[in-house]
Parts: C-alpha cells; structure tokens; sequence
C-alpha cells in the first residue's frame, strides 16, 4: 500500500497542509516496503486546476491512499475514479509521521461523501 500526506514542510515533522492541490510537498511511504520520499509537488503554484493535476499525479505514482485535510470535488472525483482512498487529517495538526502512526492503526476517518470534503 502506497500513502501520500499532504504536507508544508519537507519533513515527516512537518504540519498537515491546508489544501490538497496546493500542498507545498508529499510525502509518499510505501507500507510494503518502508521506502519513503518527501517531493515538492510540481502544481502547488499553478493557476487553476492544481487539486485536478496533482490527483493525476498520484494516480501515475500508483497511491493507494492520500490523507489531507481538504480536497475539491473534481480532485476527488479523479481520486476515487483512479481507486485511491481519501482519508481526513485536520490542517495544521503537528507532526505528519504521528499521522502516519494513526492511519496505519485504523484510527483516520475516511472522506466517503463530497459533503465531507471541503
């Protein structure tokens, strides 16, 4: 299972980004393997369509699981379509490698309506 986090910093200590599509970095983590990655994502500063472009992205990197705070209705559309799961951290909560802990002990909600979205 493959798991991006939005995040501000490129550190696992860094805070929950605000905004899916213009999340400054992710941080993607391989639970098969352990293999981790922090990356600048490319479409943070984009005019429009930064939460469409970076759902394409996960897609191409084969996540199975993004976990943020807020996703638009069209990131998320491409999200579910490509099979990845949304799972909900509060923005600004501290320490993105706790929020790992929590995921992989079952204890993050999972984004099921677009309702709960924004």
């Amino acid at each position: 299972m493959k798991i991006a986090l939005t995040i501000d910093e490129p550190s696992k200590d860094s805070v929950i980004a605000k905004l899916f599509g213009r999340s400054k970095f992710f941080w993607y983590f391989d639970k098969q393997t352990s293999i981790e990655e922090i990356r600048a994502n490319p479409y943070a500063a984009t005019f429009g369509g930064a939460g469409i472009q970076a759902a394409q992205l996960m897609i191409e990197k084969g996540v199975d699981v993004v976990i943020t705070s807020q996703v638009g209705e069209n990131a998320a559309r491409i999200l579910n379509a490509g099979g990845i799961k949304i799972y909900y951290a509060q923005a600004g909560e501290k320490n993105a490698n706790f929020i790992l802990y929590r995921f992989l002990a079952g204890e993050l909600e999972i984004i099921k309506s677009m309702k709960s979205v924004k």
